[in-house]
């Protein structure tokens, strides 16, 4: 609003003040017997234009005791610190396109009426505490140079702050927003403060923070479908009461203990902020290709969370209700364990880690201080690493991947689910906990399968099972003679029966430099491959040969079993 958009003082010819009352000079040019005779409490006002210096602002609040009907303070300029506090408005407070040179405080003030601040300007503190906002409260494009503190003011009305540009911390703690908050288009260059404010009314953006937006125990009474781009999200111990949608840009949100009475989503807007939501803070950028990154979902029902497109290599789950009813959906990226290959100092010098995705918590556990440097190389450590506090227990990780994997079956993703099912058999295989013979069994079935997950291992020691056969078939197992029927049918030479024909045991006498013949390979690996399908060869062998084929009849199809498994559970769906 403009100077000329009302009648303007004639005391000089650049003023841009409008003229009090039926007189033709502002209030800052009526003199001041007559200041003082015009005002009264409760009495409508019209300062628009004024430049307020020196006292002419404590003899305004003076002669009207700080109750204002119609207050026109439209493109009025503080040059000094401003004091409302206690101020009462009884009808429309205008103060649109005021500049606040210094500090303002408005603190206990109340607004019966509407309360307009659109493209005010606020260059030193703006205290808002405590004040109440009765009618609608019009914030919109207007811009704080320093602190904007709103802690416990109450806007009965609807509250606009969209297009708005806080430069110093917003503080809204502990306020009430009865109707509808539109904060849509407004930049916070530091951090943004809700904690315990009750939204009752739709609470609506988009809205970017180049600091954290902290929402500590903030309560949201109606449907919430917002966009945030933020460098973090402090929600710890949030309620809401109603359906929700949170689309986020880069933010790291710690969600613990959060209150949810309907289903919430979690996401990672897709496409960047652009124009002026792109960079608040100009040389601070908040977006970015990253995916929205959730630390802490302990305390939380996980029934009602939705999370779309989110990191979650560094959140923490063991504690999280109902865990196996959450949803995963899109590109939910958790840790990976270390990569490459440790070398160190133990009974086997050497560490190689399958790829897998990894829990939080996997990470801290293998990385405590409590298990030797080697198995701790490369391992993401807990914040409180030095004291150990904070560090799940195998058996409680063993149950969040248990849930995990439930949910990810439940949602038909068989190759998501089987990372989890590892973990979860790794967790039990270390817990102190687990008998003896149990954990015993799960070394082997790590050992030989990668617990029916890894068919590269199976296949190997599968390979290793079948050469082995051979060998012990080609050196020890097979006789001198090829009888033509194991069971023994004659074969009459000169008139008399082959001993092997006539169903003596079938011998070996060979010297040993002579049985590693080519033939001799063949015969064995026929008998080796009807074994990994567990067939009889029909070949007569030694003592020694019987039970070397009695073995691989019972460990090699097992083998092949636990690759053919691996491999299912790697392409399954359902």
């Amino acid at each position: 609003m403009t100077a000329a958009s009302w009648p303007t003082c004639t005391a000089e010819s650049d003023c841009p003040g409008a003229r009090f009352g039926s007189a033709d000079h502002c209030f800052a040019h009526l003199a001041p017997e007559t200041r003082r005779s015009v005002l009264a409490p409760g009495g409508d006002i019209d300062v628009r234009g004024v430049p307020f210096r020196g006292r002419l602002l404590d003899e305004l609040l003076e002669g009207t005791q700080g109750h204002f009907g119609v207050a026109r303070f439209n493109g009025a300029r503080f040059d000094g610190a401003a004091s409302f506090d206690g101020a009462r408005f009884g009808g429309a407070a205008f103060f649109h396109g005021s500049t606040f040179g210094r500090d303002v405080t408005f603190t206990g003030a109340r607004f019966d009426g509407y309360a307009g601040f659109g493209r005010a300007r606020f260059r030193g503190e703006a205290r808002f505490d405590r004040t109440e906002f009765t009618g609608r409260a019009w914030f919109r494009a207007a811009s704080f140079g320093g602190a904007a503190r709103f802690g416990e003011a109450g806007f009965g009305g609807e509250a606009r702050f969209d297009g708005a540009r806080f430069h110093g911390e917003a503080f809204f703690s502990r306020a009430r927003f009865a109707e509808n908050s539109v904060f849509g288009g407004a930049r916070f260059h530091e951090d943004a403060h809700f904690d315990r404010t009750a939204f009752h009314g739709k609470w609506t953006g988009p809205f970017v923070c180049a600091g954290r937006i902290r929402l500590v125990r903030a309560t949201v009474h109606s449907p919430v479908r917002i966009k945030i781009a933020a460098l973090g999200m402090d929600a710890r111990g949030i309620r809401l009461m109603e359906t929700s949608v949170f689309w986020l840009r880069r933010a790291t949100v710690d969600w613990a203990d959060a209150r949810l009475s309907q289903p919430v989503t979690l996401a990672t807007h897709p496409v960047p902020f652009t124009g002026k939501l792109a960079a608040p803070a100009g040389d601070r950028p908040v977006d970015g290709p990253e995916l929205v990154r959730i630390v802490d979902l302990s305390g939380v029902d996980a029934s009602l969370l939705v999370l779309r497109d989110v990191d979650l290599s560094s959140c923490t789950l063991v504690g999280a209700y109902r865990l196996d009813q959450i949803s995963l959906i899109g590109r939910c990226r958790f840790d990976a364990p270390p990569a490459g290959i440790a070398v160190g100092r133990a009974w086997f010098p050497v560490r190689r880690w399958t790829r897998r995705r990894v829990l939080a918590e996997e990470h801290h556990w293998r990385a405590a201080p409590t298990h030797r440097p080697l198995d701790r190389t490369g391992w993401r450590r807990h914040p409180r690493y030095a004291t150990g506090e904070g560090i799940a227990a195998p058996a409680d990780v063993a149950t969040a991947y248990r849930k995990l994997r439930k949910a990810l079956e439940d949602s038909l993703d068989g190759p998501g689910a089987a990372d989890f099912y590892y973990g979860e058999m790794e967790m039990r295989r270390h817990d102190g906990g687990t008998p003896r013979g149990e954990r015993g069994l799960l070394h082997a079935y790590w050992l030989v399968s990668g617990y029916g997950l890894r068919a590269s291992r199976a296949l190997g020691w599968l390979l290793a099972a079948m050469t082995t056969t051979v060998l012990l078939v080609v050196g020890w197992g097979l006789p001198d003679d090829r009888p033509q029927h194991p069971a023994g049918r004659a074969e009459r030479t000169s008139g008399q029966a082959h001993p092997a024909a006539a169903g003596a045991e079938p011998r070996l006498t060979l010297p040993l430099r002579e049985r590693w013949t080519a033939e001799r390979a063949e015969r064995a690996s026929r008998l080796v491959l009807n074994s990994v399908v567990f067939r009889s060869s029909g070949q007569a062998l030694t003592t020694a040969g019987t039970w070397t084929e009695m073995a691989s009849r019972f460990t090699e199809p097992v083998l092949l079993g636990l690759a053919a498994l691996a491999i299912r559970g790697r392409v399954k769906r359902s």
